[in-house]
Formats: structure tokens, sequence, C-alpha cells
């Protein structure tokens, strides 16, 4: 009996025991020779039995995986021809499903639709990394992490803040920290948001300011939202009967909010309160030309 040892990936394996007569027939080449061949084909097998061996991997990376190979060259051809742009839509599209589920919806709608905007933010990635931008969905995590970790410092830093207000604060000052090139308080705000949403934005920004009285109160008084709601929608159905768009004119008011924002800025930055523009980053309407 012979135990025959080889080296698979690192691991030391034994080949199952081969018998070898030691009558005149082994002695003889060709009975050495089945012998030998029937040693290494136990030995392949148990090294094609390790080589088929599972892997440790996690749900996400498995998803990864399956972006990979939608995207590679023998790939689908409808996701390989996907750019960032033509992708934009149904990020958003998918955004809005989430957020429906997490308002009206289950917890596995939430789950599923989840699972929809993350296989979106992998497939951009993906694609970034396919077309040779310089990352991929382990740099966005990096990144992402890094980012999160330097705006926590109470949490993962010495920072002494406690109090909703002072880490609330706090974030907004390693923000603009984070982003000094910015020259106004409106840098960084969409302005592709849907217009209830940026008007939002836009005044909580010019308060920041003291462009609005943040203490004034309020024009039309509501208590609760149902209240809101209802007042909201009586106006959108006010402005149908009407032949106006609501959307596009509450748009067109919050960008001319957001213009009076950048000239109080400029009008401000003589007196040190607010970075000051160039005269070539402001345009004929007073507002600066730098990009969102």
């Amino acid at each position: 009996m012979v135990l025959v040892a080889t080296d698979v990936a690192g691991v030391t394996l034994l080949a199952a025991p081969v018998r070898v007569r030691v009558g005149r027939s082994a002695r003889n080449d060709g009975g050495l020779a089945r012998a030998q061949w029937s040693s290494r084909r136990s030995i392949g097998a148990m090294a094609d039995l390790f080589s088929h061996a599972p892997t440790a991997s996690t749900p996400i990376d498995e998803l990864i995986g399956t972006v990979q190979v939608l995207l590679a060259d023998d790939g689908c051809p409808w996701d390989r021809q996907q750019t960032h742009e033509s992708l934009a839509k149904y990020l958003i599209e998918e955004t809005y499903e989430l957020v429906d589920s997490i308002e009206a919806g289950t917890t596995e709608d939430v789950k599923e639709e989840l699972g929809d905007v993350l296989y979106q933010l992998l497939f951009h990635a993906q694609l970034a990394a396919n077309s040779g931008e310089g990352y991929g969905i382990q740099d966005v995590a990096a990144a992402t992490n890094e980012k999160m970790r330097r705006r926590h410092p109470h949490v993962f830093g010495d920072d002494p803040s406690r109090t909703t207000e002072e880490i609330e604060a706090m974030w907004q000052r390693v923000k603009a920290e984070e982003k000094a090139e910015r020259r106004s308080v409106l840098d960084g705000v969409p302005m592709g948001l849907p217009a209830l949403a940026l008007a939002d934005k836009v005044i909580g920004r010019a308060g920041s300011i003291g462009l609005l009285d943040a203490s004034a109160g309020s024009a039309i008084p509501v208590s609760t939202e149902e209240e809101l709601g209802a007042l909201l929608l009586a106006i959108v159905a006010s402005s149908r009967a009407a032949g106006l768009d609501a959307e596009r004119a509450l748009r067109t008011t919050v960008r001319g909010l957001a213009a009076e924002v950048r000239s109080a800025e400029w009008s401000a930055s003589d007196a040190g309160v607010i970075g000051v523009f160039d005269d070539d980053e402001m345009d004929e309407s007073g507002t600066s030309s730098a990009r969102e």
C-alpha cells in the first residue's frame, strides 16, 4: 500500500491508498504505469473537490458579482448600453418607490425597494469602474465610511457635543470645513429637487444668514400636517382649474428667492460676512454663476 502526497493550493493532500502487487506483473512497466495513473486520478479528484469548495461570501458580494457579470463583455446587451445619464430616471423612480413603501407599504415592500435602490447604486459604481472613471463600489464605500466617521467626532473622536442642537451645529461646521470652496449657503442645494422640497431647502438656507426672520409668525396658520396637506391640495386644485402649473409656479418663485439670497451674500461680502465673489462670477441679475 502506497500513500502519495501532493500539494494543492498550499494544502498537502494524501491520495487514496493504492495497492501495488509485488509479483511479476507489477514489476513490469505496464503494471507500474497503471498504479501511477490510479494514484494521479485519486489526487486529481481531491484537488477538483477543493477547487469547487464554496468560498466565504455574503449576499451583497454575490449581488456585486451579478452586476459585474451583467456588465461584462459577454453580459446583458441592454445593461452594457446604459450610462449614468440614461439610468438617472430609474434611480429617481426607484427612490420614489422606496419613499412610497416607507410611508404606506409593508416591511417586505421596504426591503424590496431598498434592494432596488441598492442595485442602482451598484450598477452606477460598476459602470464607473468599467469605463475607467477611477472608482468602483469599494472606493465609494471607503469614501463614505471615512466621511461618516469624520462627521461624527462625538462618536469616533473626542468632540464633547452631546445634545441634538450641539451635534447639528457640529455637523454643519464639519461640512463647512469639507466644502471650503463653496461661496454661498445655497451651494450644494440641488436645484432639480421637487418644488416643495426645494422651497424648504432655500428657505432654511435664507434663514441661516438672517435674510428671513425665523421667529416671525407664519403667514398662513396651520397646526397639523393634515391641515397643511389639505391646504396644499386645495392650492393645486385651484391652480389646475385656472390652467396654471403649480410645480412650475413654485419653482420659479423659489428661484427668485435663491437669487435674493445670493444677492444678499454679495452685498454682505465686503463686510466679511460671506466669502467675496469675483466680478466674473456674477451674472447680470446679481446672482452667482458658479456651478450649483
